[in-house]
């Protein structure tokens, strides 16, 4: 049973955040401003702090559309995407797949794009920390235990597909360049790898079939399967390929952990 003060802070609430009704009858107007003025502060306190957050997650975004432009873009993603969460920090998580499916934006797809990039960037770096293995763990696999090896990968460690140049852009808003190098849509999607070691924030392209792969390993699948997923492509190279893979995830700390299946 809702209680005076629980409705009052939902009738706040809805008016801040959901645009409902201003709750004047709970607001005591002063010498100095009016119920309606207070009340407007709060209103327009709360998207001016959204807007801010925003712009922090996606700097590269803002660059690209300009102030204005994002603006009354991320004016829209407010009012279509109430905070719901006790932090900040994860407001802006549903940036990509607004872009994706809202007019206008929705038919630029380097804007989903750029947000999904940036977005991805800031998970890796916020993500848990987890000490990876290096290759001497592989010493201590007996050779029949190869083929069922599963691997733990680190919680940072993030994949994304991209049809537009947008990784170097992003960095050189991040370098503050004066000449940004615009996103180029590209001839076929590029798949890109992003993840943390220690503090720092690192991201490169993938080989061909790597991304497959990488998929499959971090879904489950064990090695002697993916090596067999390989054999299509690559034949009697299937196992060394699979094998390189593997040695560029250690060396880059990507895998936390070896366990059987």
């Amino acid at each position: 049973m809702a209680t005076p003060l629980t409705d009052t802070q939902a009738r706040f609430v809805d008016y801040v955040i959901n645009d409902g009704p201003a709750p004047l009858d709970i607001t005591m107007s002063t010498s100095n401003a009016t119920a309606e003025k207070l009340l407007g502060i709060y209103h327009t306190g709360y998207r001016l702090c959204m807007l801010e957050a925003l712009g922090d997650d996606y700097q590269a975004l803002k660059s690209f559309l300009g102030d204005d432009q994002f603006d009354t873009m991320g004016r829209k993603y407010i009012a279509d995407a109430p905070s719901k969460h006790y932090s900040i920090r994860w407001y802006g998580r549903g940036m990509a797949t607004f872009l994706a499916e809202t007019p206008p934006w929705q038919g630029h797809p380097v804007l989903s794009e750029l947000a999904a990039w940036e977005w991805a960037l800031g998970e890796a770096a916020d993500a848990a920390d987890e000490e990876s293995i290096d290759a001497s763990a592989f010493g201590q696999i007996q050779p029949e235990g190869w083929a069922g090896l599963v691997f733990r990968f680190h919680p940072s460690l993030r994949r994304l597909g991209l049809n537009w140049s947008v990784p170097p852009f992003r960095q050189a808003v991040q370098d503050e360049e004066d000449n940004l190098p615009l996103p180029e849509e590209q001839d076929s999607p590029v798949s890109w790898s992003v993840w943390r070691q220690g503090t720092q924030v690192y991201f490169r392209s993938m080989a061909d079939g790597e991304d497959a792969v990488l998929d499959a390993a971090m879904g489950g699948t064990p090695f002697g399967a993916l090596c067999e997923s390989l054999a299509e492509t690559y034949g009697d190279d299937a196992a060394p390929t699979a094998g390189g893979f593997l040695r560029s995830w250690v060396e880059h700390g990507w895998i936390t952990a070896l366990e059987a299946s």
